[in-house]
């Protein structure tokens, strides 16, 4: 094998690499990673919402940073709908979730501090979320907060994950992992703080 051929086997090598790391979805790592969230939720009346008769049906939408956006939906879909209190969760367009009246919730998501190469990634994801049991987080754009009929929650909370993988990861891949422990961290928080009444019935 002469040098020439040599060198085009060493540049189609790491031609092929390079587009494998940044396209494919694929990892062999380990990771670190903690989450914390605040949520802050108001309900009228001492019972939940009709449309939240365990087990209900969730409508959502992620927003935001483009890299985390459909892998965070999928992941949403997951988490979400293994909920106990939640029959199904689905994506939902924005005109057609404000017209059903049905429970909604919408997560706006950035990526933060985002730094990735083939053998070591860290990033911070942070979403804030909005829920309300009638379809309606007008207030998110900077309408009142108001409660017009009884029972009904609305709520709105913040979620953070700081992570750091090392070993052979592609970069969808380290999107997806952060889209899946930040889905499981919204997941819990909704469950815990919002899904069911505050004496946990």
């Amino acid at each position: 094998m002469d040098t020439k051929y040599r060198w085009f086997m060493v540049v189609g090598a790491l031609i092929l690499a390079l587009l494998a790391f940044n396209f494919l979805n694929f990892h062999v790592s380990s990771s670190r990673n903690h989450s914390h969230f605040s949520v802050g939720t108001a309900r009228s009346g001492e019972a939940l919402p009709a449309d939240m008769t365990v087990p209900f049906r969730l409508a959502y939408q992620v927003r935001g940073a483009d890299r985390l956006v459909e892998p965070l939906a999928d992941a949403l879909q997951t988490e979400l709908s293994g909920l106990p209190t939640v029959l199904e969760a689905a994506p939902v367009a924005e005109r057609a979730a404000a017209e059903a009246g049905a429970p909604l919730l919408v997560v706006e998501v950035n990526a933060d501090a985002y730094f990735w190469t083939p053998f070591y990634a860290r990033g911070t994801a942070t979403a804030v979320v909005y829920f309300g049991s009638e379809g309606d987080v007008a207030w998110q754009s900077g309408d009142p907060l108001v409660l017009e009929t009884s029972p009904a929650i609305k709520s709105e909370g913040d979620f953070t994950l700081e992570d750091s993988s090392w070993g052979l990861i592609s970069k969808p891949a380290y999107a997806q992992h952060l889209s899946d422990a930040l889905a499981q961290s919204i997941a819990e928080g909704l469950q815990r703080e919002v899904f069911t009444l505050p004496s946990g019935g």
